[in-house]
């Protein structure tokens, strides 16, 4: 690969432990237009960059590509599989903000309550 590309996101690129500890906690943000999920130089990459490590033991921060939104459904499905009183927070950027929102209403109706949702356009 050539400086600044990226692959294509896979499954298997989030770290978070799936189910999620009881009182863990996902952050999940949606990045904007075609950004890459591993771009970690502008927009929500790059914010997602700055938290990780820095948000204390049991907090994941994790980021997909808006069109890959199937990726997040999975992710979220399985890390709130038991009852673990985890907390998802969701943000979602440009395009990701619309993509955060209706996966956001997946979670109401699958019963996984959001403790919060951020969109930045």
């Amino acid at each position: 690969m050539f400086a600044g590309e990226s692959r294509s996101q896979a499954y298997t690129d989030f770290r978070v432990p799936r189910p999620l500890p009881s009182g863990g906690a996902l952050v999940l943000g949606v990045v904007g237009g075609w950004e890459r999920w591993d771009q970690d130089n502008r927009g929500l990459g790059r914010t997602a960059a700055r938290l990780r490590g820095k948000l204390g033991d049991g907090v994941w921060v994790e980021t997909v590509e808006n069109h890959k939104l199937a990726l997040g459904v999975r992710l979220i499905n399985e890390a709130f599989a038991t009852a673990t009183n985890g907390r998802l927070l969701i943000l979602g950027q440009s395009l990701g903000g619309s993509a955060a929102v209706r996966l956001a209403r997946y979670c109401e109706r699958r019963g996984i309550p959001v403790d919060l949702l951020i969109t930045i356009d």
